[in-house]
């Protein structure tokens, strides 16, 4: 059984009348209900407009998990921009640690800028990991708070 994990980046699908919060939270309570049986941990980023999300586990169980995922009409062109072996887990204390920041600009600089976002899907695979790692360590931005 080899351990992977995976980066995909999606758009997330604004919902009229859905706080985006509240669906945030209902992703992080399905997360933790069925995550740590499945042997899943991982982190979710979350802008106003895109999902970065790296999951780990045993490598079919990630790949059902993924296959899953890109069925989820929570998002939509969901693109996979890494797949890889790992010695050990990047993640191990989170079933899905979920972290919300207004936009990637707001991450990576400090700013929000409301005529741009950076599209994660022209950051490299490095960068992404970057971000999810330094949401985690809250370096960046600010955990969301699930009652």
């Amino acid at each position: 059984m080899d351990l992977v994990g995976l980066t995909y980046v999606s758009i997330r699908r604004h919902t009229p009348n859905v706080d985006p919060l509240q669906e945030l939270r209902r992703i992080h309570r399905c997360s933790v209900d069925n995550n740590p049986a499945l042997g899943i941990t991982g982190v979710l980023l979350c802008t106003k407009n895109h999902y970065i999300q790296f999951i780990e586990g045993e490598e079919k169980v990630v790949r059902d998990l993924f296959h899953k995922i890109e069925r989820d009409k929570a998002h939509y062109n969901i693109k996979l921009r890494r797949s890889s072996i790992l010695e050990e887990r990047q993640f191990p204390d989170w079933s899905m640690n979920v972290v919300y920041i207004q936009s990637i600009n707001q991450a990576l600089y400090g700013y929000e800028d409301p005529t741009s976002d950076l599209n994660p899907y022209h950051l490299t695979s490095d960068v992404l990991f970057g971000l999810l790692s330094a949401g985690t360590k809250q370096t960046l931005c600010s955990q969301l708070r699930v009652a």
